[in-house]
């Protein structure tokens, strides 16, 4: 709760730029979704399992399992 509640101060704190979250945990995606429509731009750094729509809810998705391949 207290992630949530922090992010839903930030668009209006004007200090940060955007929001970097480091999952794959759809539970995020009302966040997202919520910040984006403040005009912040949401990152995503986690694995493809997450559900489509948290994808699609964040303005760039880097898929860390790339990574892995790559090692």
């Amino acid at each position: 709760m207290k992630i949530v509640i922090v992010a839903m101060d930030l668009p209006y704190s004007r200090q940060v730029g955007g929001l970097g979250t480091i999952s794959s945990d759809g539970d995020f995606m009302p966040v997202a979704m919520r910040l984006r429509q403040s005009g912040l731009p949401i990152y995503r750094f986690g694995t493809d399992r997450a559900p489509e729509g948290f994808s699609e809810a964040c303005t760039r998705v880097f898929d860390l399992g790339a990574f892995e391949q790559q090692a």
